[in-house]
């Protein structure tokens, strides 16, 4: 009789286990959601090592990631609010994109165009005028008195 009820408990664990194996798995919603995009220039070429700024506007949090060779980027895990991204590299205009809403489990794709900047060029130069005389000037030559010239 102690067989039999051991056995019965078994079937009843081997049982409950096939049924939660075979269950979907469920799938959590994920507090967090992610800004990711690509940055070109105006040739629609991708841009690497490009410094993308994500601020959450509340908070004034900041998340700095920089694009991949492929121009790629991405900031994961941001809390849902809303957010502000500044993009910059040296030789391009600043690139400001507000009123980003993200909300949770979203994955918002922002792609920016980066525009070359004004080249300016500003040369300053200051010097003072050498000084070329240190002494007056002399009248002729300064010959000593006594020699001779043997001028023909």
């Amino acid at each position: 009789m102690r067989v039999a009820r051991l056995g019965s408990i078994s079937l009843h664990f081997i049982a409950a286990w096939c049924v939660a194996a075979s269950a979907p798995p469920l799938f959590v919603q994920v507090a967090a959601g992610e800004i990711t995009g690509v940055v070109n220039d105006q040739a629609r070429t991708t841009v690497p090592g490009v410094t993308i700024t994500v601020t959450n506007i509340d908070t004034n949090r900041q998340r700095v990631v920089t694009s991949s060779g492929d121009g790629v980027y991405a900031a994961p895990t941001l809390a849902p609010d809303n957010y502000r991204i500044d993009v910059q590299l040296s030789g391009f205009k600043p690139v400001r994109r507000e009123g980003i809403r993200l909300s949770t489990g979203e994955k918002a794709r922002i792609d920016f165009d980066l525009v070359v900047a004004d080249v300016r060029e500003q040369v300053t130069v200051t010097a003072d005028a050498p000084i070329l005389r240190a002494r007056p000037p002399a009248l002729g030559p300064s010959w000593s008195t006594s020699r001779s010239c043997n001028c023909r």
